[in-house]
């Protein structure tokens, strides 16, 4: 999933690094546009950094799909940032309202309201991140997917 690291500019997905590193393997999706996949009998929407470019097709298909769970990389207001650090910016967490999970990248740290989790960075990059729960996730079984 493209992320605001990802591109060269912060008003389009056009240029960016997922492309240039990873467009020799086939058996990688490479998302920079928003876009619905079926996993395991389960509609996802996948939302790549929401940018001028693509902010028209992205609300547009966060308000015409039937996916129940959404991976992005979102910047919403009211998450942590960084520990000690609530982002006072971004976009509402209301447009998101009607999924029931909510899975993003962008803050380093986790965090979640229930139903929106930020996954954080999988290491510590900065002083301030010691003793701040970093590390990977993983579908360690069905259990997840058999909730929806």
């Amino acid at each position: 999933i493209c992320g605001n690291h990802d591109v060269e500019k912060r008003s389009t997905n056009k240029y960016n690094s997922i492309d240039t590193l990873l467009r020799d393997y086939s058996y990688v999706e490479r998302i920079t546009e928003p876009k619905e996949f079926m996993i395991s009998n389960l509609k996802c929407l996948f939302v790549p950094w929401i940018c001028k470019d693509n902010e028209l097709k992205t609300f547009e298909l966060l308000e015409s799909t039937s996916a129940k769970v959404v991976f992005g990389h979102l910047e919403l207001s009211g998450f942590t940032l960084f520990p000690g650090l609530i982002q006072a910016h971004g976009m509402s967490s209301e447009k998101f309202k009607k999924f029931d999970r909510v899975f993003s990248g962008h803050y380093h740290t986790q965090s979640d309201d229930g139903r929106i989790f930020y996954l954080g960075n999988p290491c510590q990059m900065f002083w301030s991140d010691v003793d701040d729960v970093r590390g990977f996730h993983f579908k360690a079984d069905s259990y997840f997917w058999n909730r929806f």
